[in-house]
């Protein structure tokens, strides 16, 4: 389709708002059917007037009425213009073709420029789908492609970036060759700009947009499409180590949108550290130096994986504190929690009014003060929270249970440690509260990828170990928990006997083995990496809160008590102005 016309009486003329409403439908149907259109432009008419309606990666522009009567000549520009068979004149990108066979789409080719800088023409293997089904916004659309000479695949990826913002090139030049990150092959960083499909005269009545493109290595799917459960845990994993090595020192890179769809699977046979790719650097911040911060907003990134101090910073605005890894880290929790709570451990979705897709779904609200009330009971030990967990040991057995609970617990404690440092600084006295605390980077992200460790090494040992219907009984569903007792998971592991005493994640993965004879990986005294106050640094103490410390002990002792949900987040405020 090239364009749409409207026709409407004179005396049924709908407002301008309604009649741009009522034209957006069909231009998203457009934009949805042919990813390569750049622009739409569709014409409303009256018997003795014409509107033409713009819509592109901007928004939406419509014309005052033309009376053509008294201008038919414009009438006919429009007409001609709208039915032109010039592709870039309808608003086609022309370097995006397509063999037509019955009047359908069947082979396509896209041409961009190749590795070696030269222009080369691709086969398209197929087109990567994307959830971006809005008009104004990156518009971001994928094509997998074959080089014809040596078949080897490439990722084109299309998007539109605000002209206000840095292309995602630049950052992909600067982090190409480190494992777990998505690897650059060439780019196009300015294709056509909004601004040169509108009129100069409405410039400042919109934020213009670039067109860029860049060309990838070609990796799996997304993370979600796994099969196994070490594939994901080890997908998470390498994704995790790549993205410690962004904000490394030499890098400073913080990457800001953490997601299911930002993840992809390696190749069959990829080593370890490419196991899991992290893509999509568009919303990434680098700093410059040691010093420069970005501010948390929870307009950046996905709402589904926000950490909860990005959706507490609408409210704190200019109060709230610097985006940091905590944050990004705090978002692989939520991306690890999200495929617990939706997915059996063979890739297959769980039906949407289970108990874990209905829990995830409130996550990813509009409204982020809605989001972080209920990824916040999610933390603790109230009722909330155990139902979680019960959830995920019931679907992926206690091993990936024990890998949730650890996870949940260190990303509580970092928050906590975080607020009570921001909390117990005066701003006039002390510059950077958090300096110190961020100086153990390294440390805290050893903590997180020895639990996925360990978790993998687990799963491996039990899958290695054939067990039989007589040595183990059948599992079965927990009454009211929305787990299908049929749903596949993964070989379970005894449980340690209810006589012993709460212990550390690295201690039940121990007692597992032990129990069915094999030998254990994990030390017989597992510790864990620890903060010290070296001499001449800041001599406060770093430490839990007795607020967090009494929240865990609920949660061993299995305590109904639900989290302070209000306390928490008064103590948010306060801690953050006393920081500004």
């Amino acid at each position: 389709m090239a364009t749409y016309f409207s026709i409407k009486p004179e005396s049924e003329t709908p407002s301008e708002k309604e009649i741009v409403n009522e034209m957006e439908s069909y231009a998203r149907q457009i934009f949805r059917d042919q990813p390569n259109r750049v622009h739409v432009r569709s014409l409303t008419f009256t018997e003795n007037h014409a509107r033409l309606v713009h819509f592109d990666r901007a928004g939406s522009q419509i014309t005052p009425p033309i009376d053509f009567h008294k201008n038919p000549g414009t009438l006919i520009r429009l007409v001609t213009g709208l039915t032109s068979t010039n592709e870039r004149t309808m608003g086609l990108d022309d370097s995006v073709q397509w063999m037509i066979v019955n009047g359908r789409k069947t082979r396509g080719s896209v041409t961009t420029t190749s590795p070696s800088g030269e222009r080369k023409t691709y086969p398209i293997v197929e087109r990567i789908p994307t959830s971006r089904d809005s008009i104004r916004g990156r518009a971001t659309t994928c094509w997998r492609v074959k080089d014809p000479e040596t078949g080897e695949e490439y990722v084109v990826k299309d998007s539109w970036r605000p002209s206000d913002r840095s292309p995602e090139s630049e950052l992909l030049e600067v982090v190409k060759g480190i494992p777990g990150v998505v690897e650059m092959v060439s780019s196009e960083s300015c294709r056509g700009e909004v601004k040169d499909m509108r009129c100069p005269s409405t410039i400042g009545q919109y934020h213009n947009r670039i067109a860029t493109r860049v060309t990838t290595k070609s990796y799996g799917p997304p993370i979600y499409r796994f099969t196994s459960v070490v594939q994901l845990l080890s997908a998470i994993r390498d994704a995790i180590g790549g993205h410690q090595r962004l904000v490394g020192d030499d890098v400073r890179i913080l990457h800001r949108d953490i997601s299911h769809n930002n993840i992809l699977l390696g190749k069959d046979g990829a080593e370890k550290g490419c196991r899991g790719v992290l893509i999509d650097l568009d919303m990434a911040f680098r700093a410059l130096d040691e010093s420069s911060k970005v501010t948390a907003d929870q307009e950046i990134g996905t709402r589904l994986f926000q950490s909860l101090s990005v959706l507490h910073s609408g409210y704190l605005k200019s109060r709230s504190p610097a985006h940091d890894y905590l944050d990004d880290l705090e978002s692989f929790f939520y991306l690890l929690a999200y495929i617990f709570l939706s997915y059996r451990p063979d890739g297959t979705l769980l039906p949407s009014g289970d108990d874990g897709p209905s829990i995830v779904s409130k996550w990813g609200d509009e409204s982020a003060s809605a989001a972080f009330e209920k990824k916040y009971l999610l933390f603790g030990g109230g009722p909330a929270a155990k139902r979680a967990l019960r959830l995920v040991e019931g679907t992926w057995g206690p091993v990936c249970g024990s890998l949730f609970d650890e996870l949940r617990w260190w990303v509580l404690e970092k928050r906590d440690e975080k607020d009570e440092l921001l909390g117990g600084y005066p701003s006039e006295r002390v510059a950077n509260p958090l300096e110190h605390f961020h100086s153990h980077r390294d440390e805290h992200y050893a903590q997180v990828l020895n639990f996925f460790d360990e978790a993998i090494e687990a799963v491996q040992g039990s899958a290695s170990t054939p067990t039989s219907i007589e040595d183990e009984p059948l599992s079965t569903s927990n009454p009211g928990s929305g787990i299908d007792a049929s749903s596949p998971t993964i070989p379970s592991l005894p449980t340690p006997p209810t006589a012993l005493p709460p212990c550390r994640r690295s201690a039940r993965i121990r007692d597992l083995r032990q129990a069915r004879d094999e030998p254990s990986p994990i030390p017989t005294q597992p510790s864990k990496t620890s903060i010290h106050i070296e001499p001449g640094q800041l001599t406060t103490q770093l430490r839990r809160s007795a607020r967090l410390q009494k929240r865990r002990l609920e949660d061993e002792h299995q305590l109904d008590a639900p989290p302070p949900k209000a306390k928490r987040i008064k103590r948010g405020l306060r801690v953050t102005t006393r920081a500004r």
